[in-house]
């Protein structure tokens, strides 16, 4: 079954949240990019049945009588209460506000709402910081936006801490507000209250002489420099005393990066060079300090204007946003180098309302010259230009045909990239630190990360340089990912596996029966933002089960394709060809898969697969190809029903489709469907036993097509193992 709802809106970007686990609310934010050029006001529509319909509720969100509407950023849910959801208007410094789908209450505020935080469990209670006021001040509402009380001035960052009551300890938990404050000196104040700095009397100060300060989970960590260009990491967990970092490893630290913390185990990747940063495991208090033990060499990580400054990183587009406040394209290098906005880019595009291509692209010098010689001719000029541009995911069109300045109108050569803003007026450079790291989710102890080759210089990274590792006992071993066994057309990839202790330096690019070391390389959706991959996926609804893009070969340059991983990526099989947006549903019981939209990536159908990608079918949900733009389903994974969000072809309008593949099944599962599970291989790498047991899952046999249903429970068994000579640290 399925349902196409044509919201006939042409706005830049359409973000699509599903409000949560249970919840039939989904809503939409249909806007474009703002700029004081591109200043259109935004839509919003509803659906409270599962996506069967939407509904415009755009006239909710007025600015005042005869004022027009609002330009709305984005949108905020509560973590927990659902249906609380906060709507923000920086520009005109408005929020509106909602308890029940499709009722809206506007209110305006003095300041700018930049960022919206709630109270995990007030929501009423929420936190507004306002990035555009000079002194960065920090506002609190506690009945839902009508009152506000200023908090502080000069926040660098704040976060929600829960932890127990020093004066109450019978209390339990309680929840705190702590801030970083900036000081006129140039470092900042750690300070903490517990009456959300609403009573001076109980405010104490956690730590002074601070470069940055972080909260993740129980944890709270600091940055402290320790001379030039060295700093030292302080942490403390449940709000006891601060412990600095010991590293295994005597080079400098410039900065950090915490990559995942679980437990109360926590990795951290360490800068230590332009091209070099290292990722370390905690281990044990000593004294009043926290040792780390180095985990995995060269992870591959970006610390804005520190790593790879000389590379396309600084360029980037961070596709993981929700969303883009400014697209921009360069291109030309050092004194030639020419950087064109979005809106002016726009500006170029024909009044018929169709995508087209920057007139600095295609080398003509009108928008009529253009039309007439056509795309064909605008590829064959500029085919790498034209790429990027056609790849960028903002459709980019207006009601109006203006030229770009004089200086832009002539065909630009050299090296050109795409990326986006926010980033430092001054430098251009990306502000978002970000480790290729994934925690697979459902079980414990297994990671996957990108590792950069040893022999890289500085300053140059691409594809190439990258291969694909994973850790099965908590980042102790590393090993690449085996190689499937077989190609997506069930030829044989006659390539050894490198098992532990591998040799980087004998390994070869695998070819198809050719002979030689090899191993599966799944693609970061931060790399070559260009030829975006789908991010890695896994969930704790379906536990073993590991879909991603990636290639074969010896690193992450070659043909993209999508492969699957049926007990924790221990093994791999490649299941499709080229790019792919992803999911499953049904608790891992149905895959689904739709092309998405490149350069020529219009489809018409929706694959999906009963039998964990053995076998493939075809679902066509619609009598004309379309434009994909990503595919969803319900937080949790358990539900049978998938929403696809996309364009029409030629002539932008957003559309969305449900599709539901409860008739997949034939049947709802019995106890005889299911038996126990635990990760385990009959060759190649091994699941080592952690700390003397191992967990097995119930799991649906993969040839019973039947329905887990959406209220499944999944028992979980924890069982004795014995721990072999290799499971134990040294």
């Amino acid at each position: 079954m399925e349902q196409i709802n044509f919201l006939n809106d042409s706005h830049q970007q359409l973000m699509v949240h599903w409000v949560g686990e249970g919840s039939d609310v989904i809503v939409c934010l249909a806007r474009n990019i703002n700029t004081k050029l591109n200043q259109r006001p935004s839509a919003v529509y509803i659906s409270n049945n599962y996506g069967d319909t939407f509904e415009n509720i755009t006239n909710q969100f007025e600015l005042g009588p005869n004022k027009g509407y609002a330009t709305l950023d984005k949108f905020y849910t509560h973590p927990k209460y659902n249906l609380y959801m906060v709507f923000a208007d920086v520009t005109n410094q408005m929020i509106y506000t909602s308890t029940s789908p499709g009722t809206v209450t506007r209110i305006k505020l003095n300041f700018h709402p930049s960022n919206i935080t709630f109270h995990e469990e007030e929501p009423l209670t929420f936190l507004a910081y306002d990035m555009v006021d000079p002194e960065k001040k920090l506002w609190l509402t506690k009945d839902f936006g009508q009152t506000w009380y200023k908090v502080h001035e000069y926040v660098k960052a704040f976060y929600w801490v829960t932890g127990p009551d020093s004066s109450d300890p019978a209390a339990g938990q309680t929840t705190y507000l702590a801030l970083e404050r900036g000081e006129p000196k140039g470092s900042s104040t750690v300070l903490l209250s517990k009456s959300l700095f609403q009573n001076p009397r109980d405010t104490s100060v956690l730590i002074e002489d601070v470069d940055n300060f972080q909260v993740r989970g129980d944890f709270m960590f600091v940055t402290r420099k320790s001379g030039r260009d060295n700093l030292d990491l302080y942490i403390s967990h449940k709000k006891g005393e601060f412990l600095r970092a010991q590293f295994q490893s005597e080079m400098n630290r410039r900065e950090f990066y915490i990559a995942d913390i679980t437990d109360t185990q926590v990795f951290v990747a360490v800068s230590h060079t332009q091209s070099q940063a290292n990722l370390y495991v905690s281990q044990a208090e000593e004294g009043r300090s926290l040792k780390f033990a180095l985990s995995l060499e060269r992870i591959f990580c970006y610390f804005p204007n520190t790593t790879w400054r000389d590379s396309w990183l600084r360029y980037m587009i961070h596709y993981s946003r929700q969303y883009v406040e400014e697209l921009w394209v360069s291109i030309g290098t050092g004194k030639h180098q020419h950087i064109v906005a979005a809106h002016e880019i726009s500006s170029t595009l024909s009044p018929e309302n169709s995508t087209a291509l920057p007139v600095s692209f295609t080398g003509c010098d009108s928008v009529s010259q253009f039309s007439r010689k056509g795309k064909k001719t605008a590829w064959e000029t500029f085919p790498k230009a034209t790429t990027a541009f056609l790849a960028m995911e903002v459709v980019l069109r207006v009601s109006h045909s203006s030229l770009m300045s004089s200086d832009r109108m002539k065909p630009m050569s050299g090296d050109w990239a795409v990326y986006e803003k926010p980033f430092s007026k001054k430098s251009n450079v990306a502000d978002e630190t970000f480790a290729d790291f994934h925690k697979v989710e459902g079980l414990d102890g297994i990671y996957i990360a990108s590792q950069v080759f040893s022999n890289v210089s500085e300053g140059k990274i691409g594809p190439e340089h990258l291969m694909t590792m994973i850790t099965f006992d908590r980042g102790g071993v590393w090993q690449p990912l085996a190689a499937p066994l077989y190609d997506e057309d069930g030829n044989r990839v006659n390539c050894s596996i490198i098992g532990r202790g591998y040799n980087e330096d004998t390994m070869r690019v695998c070819f198809r029966r050719k002979a030689a070391h090899c191993t599966y390389h799944r693609s970061s959706p931060k790399l070559y933002p260009l030829s975006r991959s789908v991010p890695i996926l896994s969930s704790r609804s379906a536990p073993g089960v590991i879909m991603a893009t990636g290639v074969l070969g010896k690193s992450l340059k070659g043909h993209p394709g999508v492969f699957l991983s049926t007990d924790a990526g221990l093994s791999w099989r490649q299941i499709l060809n080229d790019y792919y947006f992803f999911n499953f549903g049904d608790h891992g019981g149905v895959l689904v898969a739709v092309k998405y939209y490149k350069a020529h990536g219009e489809t018409r159908e929706l694959l999906y697969s009963t039998d964990d990608g053995e076998t493939w079918q075809t679902y066509e949900f619609s009598k004309n190809n379309l434009r994909v733009y990503g595919l969803m389903t319900e937080p949790g994974e358990n539900t049978t029903i998938f929403t696809m969000f996309g364009s029409f072809i030629g002539a932008h309008q957003w559309l969305i489709l449900k599709v539901d593949l409860r008739n997949a099944f034939t049947y709802v599962c019995t106890k005889d469907d299911y038996k126990f599970w635990s990760p385990s291989a009959v060759s190649g790498p091994r699941m080592p036993c952690l700390m003397g047991r191992k967990e097995t899952y119930e799991r649906r046999v993969p040839h019973s097509n039947c329905y887990n249903g959406r209220d499944y429970d999944r028992p979980v068994k924890l069982e004795v193992c014995e721990c072999e000579l290799e499971d134990f640290e040294w």
